[in-house]
């Protein structure tokens, strides 16, 4: 080889732009306020609603859906049979 340096420039350019592909194309991690996203729950004014599996029987989990009234009190659930 004639020049090794260029072969050393283009050894840390192909790292570098394999790391930066690492980088952008692996696990995104959200901000802690947005992190309720993806938790399955929501809230409107005094009332929070979520959802989640329920496990009536150990073969056949099903979804549940509860309503939290901060107003009057009460939780409120339901199952969801998709059956």
């Amino acid at each position: 080889m004639r020049n090794p340096g260029r072969l050393l420039w283009l050894a840390t350019g192909l790292f570098l732009g394999a790391a930066g592909t690492a980088l952008c194309l692996g696990p995104t991690r959200l901000p802690p306020l947005q992190s309720a996203a993806h938790a399955g729950n929501d809230r409107y004014e005094d009332y929070i609603i979520c959802t989640g599996a329920v496990g009536i029987t150990p073969r056949a989990p099903t979804d549940g859906v509860w309503l939290l009234d901060y107003r009057s009190g009460k939780l409120l659930g339901t199952v969801i049979d998709r059956a």
